[in-house]
């Protein structure tokens, strides 16, 4: 399999969540615009979701064992998650060791496995590894043959990563997500929108705020509704009644999420700014921002880097009243709406996956 690329994931495929979407639309971007064959390596191929793209299921070796530690020890879960991917990854490397293909990973200890037996790597980062794995990412920046892609400006530096061996490509959207309607105020039916699940990377959703916001805001203007789409209500045990203002809907598939932003009239971003999420960059953003959807952020590090000051509604994070005040803010003033909103969407416009792709195929090239 000469002139290919090899996507491996440690995780099942196809899938909804953020790293499936982003593997998705890259590797067929990158697939239209070069001669690279493309396949996506998954221990699990998920037959719930369908794909576009070649994928090949290779279990990962011990995968009973590997299932039992887990559930036996959940204080290294870290550790056990490590060692799984280095047998994987060996596993991988001798199943494919006479491709000559590219491998495209996500994980450096598996970069550095598929380097050693020969391979050309693209190491993609989305975060700063732990001690351990960062000493094995100095030991990866070593070797020939090795480019980087970091999801941020803020990342490589952190990294000390050399400019010649990598690239900086954020979150994309679709070029045909981006809309070319003219931006219309509304202010009837003003929804107030938030699209996820209730977990990201273990770490839950704070709805506390969410639900403040919308009983401050409906005790100020009745019109003003809240929609949250990805999980239900009931997942939570709740010790008080809900406002009528805000509802729960269920995870719409990833096919249908552009029709349910559209009846956004503000779109939310509410991560906190923990440590975890200081090298975060929500999909949500840009998937907002192409819509002309106005954004109202939680007020944090990685926000700020992302959005600057004016692409966004900034709010104390964990403060429903601020968050409610923004809302407000946007609700009352047409032209404040208008001009967030175009300044996100003027932004996003260069964060398509198509010119991710052409920036990225030509630095492949130079492997």
């Amino acid at each position: 399999m000469n002139n290919s690329i090899l996507f491996v994931l440690s995780t099942r495929f196809p899938t909804e969540k953020a790293y499936g979407v982003t593997t998705e639309y890259i590797a067929r971007a990158i697939g239209r615009i070069t001669d690279f064959e493309i396949e996506v390596i998954t221990p699990t191929k998920d037959q719930n979701f369908a794909t576009k793209l070649k994928v090949r299921e290779v279990h990962a070796p011990f995968q009973r064992f590997f299932d039992y530690v887990f559930l036996k020890f959940h204080s290294n879960t870290k550790i056990i998650f490590n060692l799984k991917n280095l047998f994987y990854a060996i596993k991988l490397s001798l199943i494919f060791k006479n491709s000559k293909s590219i491998v495209w990973s996500r994980d450096i200890l598996m970069s550095l496995v598929f380097r050693i037996f020969g391979f050309k790597v693209i190491c993609e980062i989305h975060r700063t590894p732990s001690l351990p794995i960062r000493f094995l990412l100095e030991f990866l920046k070593k070797f020939s043959k090795v480019k980087f892609i970091l999801i941020s400006k803020h990342l490589q530096k952190k990294l000390r990563m050399d400019k010649e061996n990598c690239i900086v490509a954020g979150m994309s959207i679709n070029e045909n997500e981006i809309t070319m309607k003219k931006f219309s105020p509304r202010k009837t039916n003003f929804i107030v929108g938030y699209i996820g699940s209730k977990h990201s990377s273990g770490n839950e959703l704070d709805i506390k705020q969410l639900i403040e916001a919308a009983v401050a805001v409906k005790s100020i203007n009745s019109k003003i509704k809240f929609k949250i789409i990805g999980f239900k209500i009931n997942q939570y045990a709740l010790d008080f009644k809900l406002p009528k203002n805000i509802k729960f809907i269920a995870r719409v598939p990833r096919s249908k999420i552009i029709s349910k932003l559209d009846i956004f009239n503000v779109g939310l971003v509410i991560y906190p700014d923990t440590s975890y999420f200081q090298d975060s960059f929500p999909i949500k953003i840009v998937e907002y921002a192409a819509r002309k959807i106005p954004i109202v952020v939680s007020d944090t590090i990685a926000h700020r880097r992302i959005l600057g000051n004016n692409k966004a509604l900034f709010f104390k994070e964990g403060s429903g009243l601020d968050l409610a005040n923004c809302i407000l803010k946007f609700y009352e003033d047409d032209m404040l709406r208008e001009k967030v909103a175009n300044n996100a969407y003027n932004w996003v416009k260069k964060h398509t996956y198509q010119k991710k792709a052409l920036k990225i195929s030509k630095f492949i090239l130079n492997i």
